[in-house]
C-alpha cells in the first residue's frame, strides 16, 4: 500500500503543477503517508497544511500554534508564515525521507502559489487568551495577504 501511494506521489511529483486539484491530491496522499508511519508527529507543520488543504475551517490549531503566535504577536515575523517557510522545509525533508522527487525553486514556487489558491480564504482559529482568526487572501495583483479579527472570549 505505501509503495502504491509512493509510485503515486512520484508519478504526480514529475508533472507541471498546473491546477490546485494536483496539490490537494499530493497533500492527500503525503497525509495518508503520514498516518500509516504515524509521523505525524515529526511532520507536524506538513501534517497541518495536510489538513489546511481539505478543511473549510481549521478550529485546532495545536501543532502550528507557535508559528501562528509569532504571526499574532511578532509582527516582523510574519514572513515566516506568510511565505510557508516551514511547510517548504518539512515538505523537503518528507521527499527527501521517502526517496521522492524533490521540488526545484521553480516548481515548489508554483506549487506554494497553487496552495496558497487552496487555502486562502480558509480561517485559522487561534485562541491566545483572545480568540483570532487569521484569513489569508490571495490577490493577484497584490500578491498574498491576510486578515487578522479578534473576539474577546469570556468565562
Amino acid at each position: 500500500m505505501q509503495n502504491d501511494i509512493r509510485s503515486k506521489l512520484s508519478e504526480e511529483l514529475t508533472k507541471e503543477f498546473k491546477y490546485e486539484s494536483q496539490i490537494v491530491y499530493i497533500l492527500s496522499r503525503v497525509r495518508k503517508l503520514l498516518e500509516i508511519e504515524g509521523k505525524k508527529r515529526k511532520y507536524r507543520v506538513l501534517n497541518f497544511y495536510c489538513n489546511w488543504s481539505l478543511h473549510s475551517k481549521i478550529e485546532r490549531t495545536d501543532p502550528v500554534g507557535r508559528i501562528l503566535k509569532e504571526f499574532i504577536e511578532r509582527v516582523g515575523e510574519r514572513h515566516n508564515f506568510i511565505f510557508h517557510t516551514e511547510f517548504i522545509s518539512e515538505l523537503n525533508q518528507f521527499l527527501n525521507e521517502h526517496e521522492l522527487p524533490s521540488l526545484g525553486r521553480n516548481k515548489i514556487d508554483k506549487f506554494i502559489a497553487l496552495l496558497t489558491e487552496t487555502i486562502s480564504d480558509t480561517p485559522l482559529e487561534v485562541v491566545l487568551g483572545t480568540k483570532y482568526t487569521i484569513v489569508l487572501k490571495q490577490n493577484l495583483s497584490e500578491g498574498m495577504g491576510y486578515v487578522i479579527t479578534t473576539k474577546e472570549l469570556y468565562d
